[in-house]
């Protein structure tokens, strides 16, 4: 499967007007992993931030895993019958990482952020509309007892 820009961009939460306002919008994502720690978490409740996020890990984790996964001589058809489960899931760029090796993987997602999980749904959605994947809320709904 190629993925680039163009491949990825229509699966997007949001539809960037080019690459170079994507790249400005992953700059800003870098400033506040890096100088401007007092903003990390406010890309969580940003749309245009979550589908930069997304694309720009997209891009990076899938042959990270690739190259680890060669590197330890692990084939992922030999853990065929496990459950995966993907923690802190995000908008399901490592599973994504893990289905490039493995159609047929079962993986549970558990992400908290809602942004992070509708981003992941329609990627999978997208690029894997059959895999076995489910997202599990980091956050299960509370019910109320009745008597």
């Amino acid at each position: 499967m190629k993925l680039d820009f163009n491949s990825i961009q229509e699966h997007l939460l949001v539809n960037f007007r080019s690459e170079s306002e994507l790249v400005k919008t992953i700059d800003k994502l870098s400033q506040n992993f890096t100088t401007k720690r007092e903003h990390l978490s406010d890309y969580l409740d940003d749309q245009k931030m979550v589908a930069a996020y997304a694309c720009f890990y997209m891009l990076t984790n899938i042959p990270k895993l690739e190259a680890s996964l060669k590197k330890m001589n692990l084939k992922l058809s030999d853990y065929k019958d496990c459950e995966f489960f993907d923690i802190g899931a995000g908008p399901a760029t490592f599973s994504m990482g893990l289905l490039s090796q493995d159609k047929q993987l079962d993986i549970k997602l558990i992400e908290k952020s809602k942004f992070m999980s509708k981003q992941g749904k329609k990627i999978l959605d997208a690029f894997y509309p059959d895999a076995n994947v489910s997202y599990i809320s980091a956050y299960p709904q509370k019910t109320k007892k009745r008597f």
